[in-house]
């Protein structure tokens, strides 16, 4: 059985105003791509979490659409 690599991935978060963040979430190899979000979160925890779990979930759906074939 194929065993699907993990999606790891950094990020940094950048405050805008009250609960506005730039997030932006770069990948490790093979998921190496970065992507910017602008998030409404409580805090940088939050957004950070929140930007990764988008991040994540893209490159899940991206590996998951090529495996398919």
């Amino acid at each position: 059985m194929d065993e699907k690599p993990r999606v790891l991935c950094h990020a940094t978060v950048d405050h805008v105003l009250d609960c506005v963040w730039d997030v932006v979430v770069w990948g490790e190899k093979p998921f190496d791509v970065t992507r910017n979000y602008t998030l409404i979160a409580k805090d940088d925890n939050s957004a950070a979490f929140e930007g990764i779990r988008r991040f994540t979930a893209e490159m899940e759906a991206l590996r998951d659409g090529e495996t398919k074939d």
